[in-house]
């Protein structure tokens, strides 16, 4: 049955003697079980308004379906990022066109070695999922759509990704370029639905071509009360059948595009030939070249040794500047031509979030890539050797980073500020007040966050000698863990007021909460635990050599 893909029969033989296979599965269905616990009572403990008896279930089935979407999504992204990328930077796409492999074969063998893992990470929530028909309000068609867009979710998310790592060689501007991509195909659509019925068009088919191709019109309670819930193809089956073809069908071929894009490696002509005038031409515009070159490596030099190897590309300075103020001239441009519907605190809140992830992870691959680039190739050993040692090194990747990211962020922030102050009115489930509350709290996560995070991805890089895996490590830990922990918080307080003692009342302590749980946890792991690490355990992680690759 899989003779016309080879490595994906491989691929599986492999994976079902792999421990993480199992594993995973296991630790996803955990996960899964403690946040079905952590819904329950969150319900039951509400002393206001006590057990909600049949919207119970559904609340804890969307809950589910959010964690799960999200996993889909980033994991996917996380996963496969560097997986057509790193046999490029190796070499060893030219030994698989030796054989008589097709480039389909490869790539369908990458998804398989890369997803196996995430599919049955996915697969062990679903029985988490169909308890909750037990607690009602959730119907078997809800269920059902539910269960099938999380997979067509994750292979989207697979599929592009594979697609952006094809073209890619540099581990961290394929993963930056892969979380992109992912945002706009699962986000872009739906945006894009709003942007064209806000301006009273609902029956254009435009409208209903972009919603075919947005994941998140399967999930209707995620956009809330939005105003594309009026299109009627939602809820249909029709209408869900031929947007999971659409979508699945965009993901084949976004597959079919990765294949073309590894050809370049096994193949020569006159395409090569043009493409490899284009890269060095690109070449010359990053790095420039005669007196320009030598000017800007003087500069850098003066300030740091290690400032000049991370800032090396002549627009490495303003790539930051880049993005905030494209990001400030599209939401302007939206204000100008939708009025006062961009200037709601739910599209701010949801755009300022997206951004802040996109600056950690960006901090976080910034300061592991080159420190897992010399660990592999051995140079690491020769850098701390030199008058500059260890400490020396860390402290130019940190000033680098400041250099490129310091400024950018303080815009940002000062722009968030003004749009905060200049909120006039709050929306129906969000007060103005709880808006400028959540505000200030994404503001102060992002200061914790990106101080933090280089701490924890330079350790990663150090131990794993990959800067995909230091990335994805440092995100998880930094990330990813304050919330599980700020939830369990959250239920322990939410048990005292049930209790009588009076710790939670208001939606105020909840956010506070976040913060002082955001800010104790990197002070602790990042500041405390992993700092040291680096400053006292640099150097014999150096000699201790990489780890052997595992696919």
């Amino acid at each position: 049955m899989l003779k016309p893909f080879p490595i994906v029969l491989r691929e599986l033989q492999v994976a079902s003697r792999r421990p993480s296979t199992h594993g995973l599965r296991l630790l996803c269905a955990l996960a899964a079980c403690a946040l079905f616990v952590f819904s329950l009572l969150s319900f039951s403990f509400t002393a206001s308004t006590g057990p909600s008896g049949g919207n119970q279930g559904l609340g804890i089935f969307q809950s589910l379906s959010v964690v799960c979407c999200g996993f889909c999504l980033l994991g996917g992204v996380f996963t496969c990022s560097d997986a057509l990328s790193r046999e490029r930077r190796e070499g060893t796409l030219k030994l698989l066109f030796l054989t008589d492999l097709h480039p389909m074969d490869v790539v369908m063998g990458k998804i398989t070695a890369q997803g196996v893992n995430l599919f049955h990470g996915l697969l062990g929530i679903v029985p988490l999922l169909a308890l909750t028909f037990q607690l009602g309000g959730v119907t078997l068609g809800l269920f059902v759509k539910t269960i099938f867009m999380l997979f067509n979710t994750l292979f989207l998310s697979m599929a592009a990704t594979l697609m952006v790592s094809s073209f890619s060689q540099d581990e961290r501007r394929s993963l930056m370029a892969s979380i992109g991509v992912a945002g706009l195909l699962y986000f872009g659509p739906a945006i894009g639905v709003e942007f064209l019925i806000g301006r009273g068009t609902p029956s254009n088919w435009l409208v209903h071509g972009l919603a075919l191709f947005s994941p998140l019109h399967h999930f209707p309670f995620l956009m809330g009360q939005s105003a594309w819930l009026s299109l009627r193809l939602v809820g249909s089956w029709e209408g869900f059948l031929i947007q999971w073809v659409v979508v699945h069908g965009a993901a084949w071929s976004m597959l079919w595009v990765a294949s073309r894009g590894i050809m370049d490696d096994g193949s020569v002509g006159r395409l090569a030939q043009v493409g490899a005038r284009v890269k060095l031409g690109w070449h010359y515009f990053l790095y420039g070249s005669g007196a320009a070159r030598s000017q800007r490596r003087r500069r850098l030099l003066d300030q740091h040794p290690m400032v000049w190897m991370v800032m090396r590309e002549k627009l490495k300075e303003q790539y930051a500047w880049i993005l905030v103020v494209s990001v400030a001239l599209i939401w302007s441009i939206g204000y100008v031509s939708n009025g006062e519907v961009m200037a709601e605190p739910p599209v701010l809140i949801v755009l300022g979030w997206f951004v802040h992830l996109l600056l950690k992870v960006w901090v976080a691959a910034e300061a592991a890539t080159l420190v897992a680039a010399d660990r592999r190739n051995g140079s690491m050993e020769l850098l701390i050797t030199t008058p500059l040692g260890s400490k020396g090194l860390v402290h130019g990747l940190f000033k680098a980073s400041t250099l490129q990211f310091v400024k950018p962020i303080a815009l940002l922030l000062v722009l968030e500020l003004a749009l905060m102050l200049s909120l006039a009115q709050g929306t129906r489930n969000l007060s103005l007040e709880q808006a400028r509350i959540l505000y200030v709290a994404s503001m102060i996560g992002l200061i914790a966050d990106m101080a933090s995070i280089g701490w924890a991805a330079i350790w990663f890089a150090l131990i794993s000698g990959s800067a995909h895996k230091a990335i994805s490590r440092a995100v998880l830990a930094i990330l990813v863990i304050p919330w599980i922990l700020y939830a369990l918080a959250l239920m322990i307080m939410r048990y005292l007021t049930f209790a009588g003692i009076p710790w939670l009342g208001a939606f105020q302590t909840g956010v506070w909460l976040w913060v002082v749980v955001c800010v104790a946890w990197n002070a602790l792991f990042a500041w405390g635990l992993m700092r040291q690490r680096v400053h006292t355990r640099f150097e014999l992680s150096v000699s201790e050599g990489v780890p052997a690759r595992h696919s």
